[in-house]
C-alpha cells in the first residue's frame, strides 16, 4: 500500500503521525519523538503532509 497523505499534530512533545493509503485505508498511527522523524520519513515514499497545529485553542484565546 502507497501512502499518498500523511497528517502531523505538532501541538505536543509526541508528534502523532497518521498515514493514509488513496482508498483512505490507514497504513500507520503512531506516536513519535522529534529525533524519530527524520528517519521514519526517510523511510516512506514521497508523499502530501499535512500538519495540524492548535496552538490558539489550547491556550483557551478567541481568534
Amino acid at each position: 500500500m502507497q501512502v499518498i497523505t500523511t497528517g502531523l499534530d505538532l501541538d505536543k512533545n509526541v508528534f502523532q503521525v497518521h498515514g493514509i493509503t488513496e482508498d483512505e485505508e490507514v497504513v500507520f498511527n503512531r506516536p513519535l519523538r522529534l529525533a524519530q522523524m527524520l528517519p521514519f520519513f526517510s523511510n516512506i515514499e514521497p508523499c502530501l503532509i499535512v500538519s495540524v497545529v492548535r496552538v490558539f485553542g489550547s491556550r483557551g484565546r478567541v481568534i
